[in-house]
């Protein structure tokens, strides 16, 4: 679908490796060429799920230094996700 003859900008599939509990995303690339900017990426695990609240586990921020991405330990602000843009 994403590389047919009337590709799809963007799609969305259930995940094989968890039973189809969670969803995965395929983007063009040209989409990404296009309409996206790296900055920096955060990595976060989820560690527990329990009614509407989980738990997370951050610490490491990727940036593009050189054509790499270079991880560091992120910041207090890195880590408050209030300050995110909307």
């Amino acid at each position: 679908m994403i590389y047919g003859t009337v590709w799809k900008d963007f799609i969305i599939y259930p995940s094989f490796a968890n039973k189809a509990f969670t969803s995965n995303f395929a983007i063009h690339p040209n989409v990404l060429d296009k309409y996206l900017k790296f900055i920096k990426v955060i990595s976060v695990y989820l560690l527990k799920i329990n009614n509407a609240e989980f738990s997370l586990s951050t610490g490491r921020v990727g940036e593009i230094i050189q054509n790499n991405i270079e991880w560091r330990t992120a910041t207090k602000d890195e880590l408050d996700f209030s300050l995110f843009p909307d």
